[in-house]
């Protein structure tokens, strides 16, 4: 394989994309990933916790499977996490 071109991820389609010069010109077009995720329910992790979510380990929790906000004790938008089978795992971290 030569090249790979990512067409679609999830609601992002490359039909609704805006070139970084457009972007530079029209920032009203931002959302951040915290507003994008709003929806999702948060899950605050204590300093302990959030240093194993940071490093990739996979946290016992008692939430249903989906898609979580993460916030540290001070409620600061940390990322977002993945919870399957009572695991979270981290998955788009943001610092």
């Amino acid at each position: 394989m030569m090249n790979l071109r990512r067409t679609e991820v999830n609601n992002f389609k490359i039909e609704n994309s805006v070139k970084i010069d457009e972007l530079l010109i029209k920032k009203d077009n931002i959302i951040s990933i915290e507003e994008y995720f709003n929806n999702n329910e948060k899950i605050v992790l204590n300093d302990r916790k959030l240093e194993l979510f940071y490093n990739g380990v996979k946290l016992n929790c008692d939430f249903e499977d989906g898609i979580y906000r993460i916030y540290n004790l001070n409620n600061n938008f940390i990322g977002v996490g993945e919870v399957t089978q009572k695991l979270l795992k981290r998955d788009i971290i943001i610092e």
